[in-house]
């Protein structure tokens, strides 16, 4: 995720490392045959467009995946103001990547009717999926029949859904109502994430913005995976991923990276998982 609050399009500096940051996680994951998917909100897009800067364009071409991301800027009281200001954020991808390349946004998760204006917006999939998501559900649809205040305070970036024989699964939906998967739905919930990366063994909410990356954050995603393919229904795409903050792509942390990328390498080598970008998972639940 590049974030709605970077400056790269203000802040020359910050651009610079932004791309040089980018670029070693890149290049870092090619050589375990892994894959990221970058997610730009306004700012970042807006500098990569004003530099006419090829950042974006070849993470594609070296078969990353690009994306949008819509955070704390995408608003709307009504499901045509949302789906407005999800369409200005797409608006900038599309220019740098074209329209049918970008087909999924992270965020926007509002109480208006998330489904139906990211649907109108012209996109075909949402991801980065927390409890924020519940907020436009009425509270019989919740865990626990949860407040909007304790989501607001206290669950907002956890993942949903509890249930992980559940989670694990990409679905169709129509609104946002519910996340049961609705026959007639034609926008995609890629659900499934596991939290953010170096947050996973302490729980974001116990250690941020201070969390620390190590081993046992991996260990959290390893056994995820196992426990995933022994539940998992074969006839089904199941999908998991993880929240990568770009400042974590340094130097310092290769050897964490390698460790991380060999061991998932060999789950790989094994056909214990694929990596796919976001579009290719949504590409996979199409088919």
């Amino acid at each position: 995720h590049i974030e709605e609050g970077f400056k790269d399009d203000t802040n020359a500096d910050l651009f610079a490392l932004h791309k040089e940051q980018l670029s070693w996680g890149m290049d870092i994951f090619d050589e375990y045959d892994a894959k990221l998917t970058i997610e730009s909100a306004q700012p970042f897009a807006k500098a990569v467009i004003n530099s006419e800067s090829s950042i974006l364009t070849d993470a594609l071409e070296r078969g990353h995946g690009v994306g949008t991301h819509c955070g704390s800027e995408v608003k709307g009281n009504t499901v045509a103001q949302l789906a407005e200001a999800y369409e200005t954020n797409k608006n900038y991808i599309d220019q740098i990547i074209g329209e049918e390349k970008n087909k999924g946004c992270s965020g926007g998760w509002e109480e208006t009717d998330y489904v139906q204006a990211a649907t109108q917006a012209g996109f075909a999939y949402l991801d980065g999926v927390v409890y924020f998501a519940y907020l436009a559900m009425d509270v019989e649809y919740r865990p626990e029949q949860i407040s909007d205040e304790d989501i607001r305070d206290i669950y907002y970036h956890d993942p949903v859904i509890l249930e992980f024989s559940d989670h694990i699964y990409p679905r169709f939906l129509e609104d946002a109502q519910d996340f049961v998967e609705d026959a007639d739905g034609e926008l995609v919930l890629l659900n499934g994430e596991l939290g953010e990366f170096s947050t996973l063994s302490e729980g974001r909410k116990n250690c941020f913005p201070n969390c620390t990356l190590n081993e046992e954050d991996f260990q959290v995603i390893y056994d995820a995976i196992d426990e995933a393919n022994e539940i998992r229904d074969s006839n089904r795409v199941a999908h998991l991923y993880v929240h990568i903050p770009v400042k974590h792509y340094d130097e310092e942390n290769e050897e964490l990276f390698r460790s991380f990328l060999a061991h998932m390498q060999e789950l790989q080598d094994a056909g214990k998982i694929e990596w796919a970008t976001q579009k290719e998972v949504y590409e996979a639940k199409l088919s």
